[in-house]
């Protein structure tokens, strides 16, 4: 087995966004993991799968809310200061003209707002 640090995996994981990434999919799939063991379960029935899907829904809508994103973004700030390196925000790039449509790219003006939209 190779250098992790073959590839620029090494370097990547040590950026803010992969951290904030593995954090909020970690959220995400363990939610999402309470569901399946429901779904699969011999006793389950239908009124489990829509009550299991109507609590997953309302759990993702909770997390993306203004006072648990800013929770959550101010808890993985204060766990990643040892861990990553600083946070940056991406340089404003506009897009190929190819691809351009007929609203323009979005611009963010902090941190927290680019992830947001993650």
């Amino acid at each position: 087995m190779g250098d992790i640090r073959a590839n620029g995996l090494h370097e990547q994981m040590n950026k803010f966004y992969f951290f904030f990434r593995l954090k909020l999919g970690y959220l995400l799939f363990s939610a999402t993991e309470k569901r399946s063991r429901i779904i699969q379960s011999s006793r389950c029935c239908l009124q489990d799968v829509f009550s299991s899907d109507e609590s997953l829904i309302r759990y993702v809508e909770r997390v993306r809310d203004d006072i648990n994103f800013k929770s959550f973004y101010a808890k993985i700030l204060k766990e990643s200061e040892r861990l990553t390196d600083k946070t940056i925000l991406a340089r404003h790039r506009r897009p190929p003209k190819r691809c351009q449509s007929s609203s323009d790219s979005a611009e963010f003006s902090s941190y927290e707002e680019f992830y947001r939209q993650q």
